[in-house]
């Protein structure tokens, strides 16, 4: 039961983290580390990185004004990438070049599900809004892609030790 406890404290603590990075680069348009914590997290914790992902989408409808669209596609996209990282994790796929494209896939998925949501709820055609938004796009596919290539590997190192330390 302890360790259940303290799973799912970690699990809030994670959640937090990705809250506090998404906040610390909120000042440059679609650059997020989000994408590699949360890889990172699952990579290391499996599915306990899900409810990471769950805390970062419910505080982020609280923290931020939320509308609709952002709502589901936060909820779709975040915890899509936060399961499919946790299964690589029970299938032991720990080759980081398929956490890589991983990543990069989901990112231009990020695209793709906020255009196609964008577009539903505001009757403007997908193609109009998609292409409206690719600037974005790349800039949300390169920082990912620097993130990962930089960060993934120092990172889910640390998760490892504390992981380890802790006993979770």
């Amino acid at each position: 039961m302890f360790k259940s406890a303290k799973r799912l404290a970690f699990a809030g603590v994670m959640g937090a983290l990705l809250v506090v990075g998404k906040f610390a680069l909120s000042f440059i348009p679609n650059v997020e580390v989000v994408t590699t914590l949360l890889i990172a997290y699952c990579f290391v914790f499996g599915f306990d990185g899900v409810v990471a992902s769950l805390v970062f989408c419910l505080a982020d409808v609280i923290l931020y004004p939320p509308s609709i669209d952002v709502i589901i596609s936060y909820f779709i996209y975040w915890n899509l990438l936060a399961i499919t990282v946790a299964i690589f994790k029970e299938l032991k796929i720990k080759n980081f070049v398929a956490h890589f494209l991983t990543a990069c896939v989901y990112t231009l998925l990020f695209g793709v599900i906020t255009s196609l949501l964008n577009s539903l709820f505001y009757g403007v055609p997908f193609g109009v809004v998609y292409v409206a938004g690719l600037y974005f796009y790349a800039i949300h596919l390169v920082s990912t892609s620097v993130f990962m290539l930089v960060g993934f590997k120092p990172i889910t190192k640390l998760l490892e030790k504390i992981k380890t330390s802790a006993n979770v």
